[in-house]
């Protein structure tokens, strides 16, 4: 079994990461173990996701859906899809509309919304923007049928996009309006993306909020996803200097309460958590969780997908009802050799679905993710130890 050494300045610990057991040189755990909080398992999903199609006005440099066919028609919805979703799933906690650009479905998007609010009435429904065609409409149907609204930006490093919303001075005015309103049943954030050009959390942070107002709640979608589109752009592969930086300023970040009510803050904070509750890898879901039985994604003809940000041509498992099966070997991130030995194996769960193990893009990914979430480590280490790693060496396994 592969364990770590931490050592700081004066203290040396041990830990193991396939339980997220930290333990004093002596062998005892530095946090008090906690039973996990059982959930109920409720009848229906946690989570859908609609691909409403891949139709997208920005060419981001960066683009996770570039290597993937963007039809050029218009999708219909299939006549029967909310009913077949209602039949098959009458509780639904989550639904999330995915793009491409979902404002450029907006005749689905209105037919879709109310029909399932009315179904789903406690239900949280969203999706994620690159804010470009947002107004005054959109804010109000969201408000009126209670849709959290998330635009994807990443503040000093937006240039690796295709335009800036916050330079449209009506844009940002509706933005910052709805930022400090709390009335409204809805709600907007903002996520951003980085990459070794934009690899300083707390620059970003800051240049939103200085943008949309103090208020303005900010999450990180994590490091570029790479496919076979991008996986050799220079620009887009953390090297030992921009990555240790970027793990350095997510330290330093929450440390110094920069990142504070952002997903990096949420983060700590809950890998602290399973330092407590020592849940082993092996029972604790892919990255992003497509692969559980209560989380389900489908495009707009009933076709249950892999994942929600693919193409239904190769991307199809079967169809509501008939969910289907992902590959054996997606399932079992866990006991990948490489995963195995990684000390923040319970962060990365496994990366993204659409990058098969082994491939390029897959292990350049892996390799970028780690700066990433060795910055999520190093500040919860600090969470319960209040002391900074100074070395780390691995001990036992391969």
């Amino acid at each position: 079994m592969t364990q770590f050494k931490i050592q700081t300045d004066d203290t040396l610990y041990v830990f193991n990461p396939g339980l997220s057991l930290l333990t004093d040189e002596n062998g005892i755990p530095v946090v008090e173990k906690e039973a996990p909080q059982r959930r109920s398992r409720k009848k229906g999903l946690s989570m859908l996701r609609i691909q409403l199609g891949l139709r997208c006005n920005y060419d981001c440099e960066y683009c996770k859906q570039a290597d993937q066919i963007n039809p050029g028609g218009t999708e219909a919805v299939s006549r029967d899809l909310v009913d077949r979703i209602h039949d098959t799933y009458p509780e639904i906690e989550n639904i999330y509309f995915a793009g491409g650009e979902p404002l450029l479905y907006w005749d689905q998007l209105s037919y879709l919304i109310p029909r399932l609010r009315g179904l789903y009435p406690e239900a949280s429904m969203g999706m994620t923007s690159n804010g470009s065609l947002l107004n005054e409409k959109h804010r109000s149907f969201f408000d009126r049928y209670g849709v959290y609204y998330v635009i994807s930006h990443d503040g000093p490093g937006q240039y690796l996009r295709s335009g800036d919303p916050f330079k449209s001075p009506e844009r940002l005015a509706l933005i910052r309006d709805w930022v400090e309103n709390k009335e409204t049943r809805s709600s907007i954030a903002v996520n951003g993306v980085l990459t070794p050009l934009n690899n300083r959390p707390t620059e970003i942070v800051a240049h939103i909020r200085k943008q949309v107002g103090e208020a303005g709640h900010v999450s990180f979608e994590g490091v570029a996803d790479l496919n076979t589109a991008t996986v050799g752009k220079r620009q887009l592969l953390f090297d030992r200097e921009s990555g240790k930086a970027l793990s350095h300023d997510i330290l330093r970040g929450y440390v110094e309460g920069k990142l504070a009510n952002t997903c990096l803050e949420q983060s700590v904070h809950d890998f602290v958590l399973s330092m407590k509750q020592q849940k082993s890898s092996d029972r604790i879901s892919q990255k992003c969780g497509q692969l559980r039985e209560d989380v389900i994604a489908i495009d707009l003809q009933g076709n249950t997908l892999i994942c929600h940000s693919a193409t239904s041509q190769w991307n199809q498992l079967g169809e509501i009802g008939k969910p289907g099966k992902a590959k054996p070997d997606q399932f079992a991130w866990a006991r990948r050799e490489t995963c195995a030995q990684c000390l923040v194996q319970q962060l990365c769960r496994g990366g993204c679905l659409l990058n098969p193990y082994g491939s390029e893009a897959q292990q350049t990914t892996c390799k970028n993710d780690f700066y990433y979430h060795m910055g999520i480590f190093s500040a919860a280490f600090f969470e319960v130890t209040r002391r900074f790693i100074t070395k780390i060496e691995k001990i036992g396994g391969a």
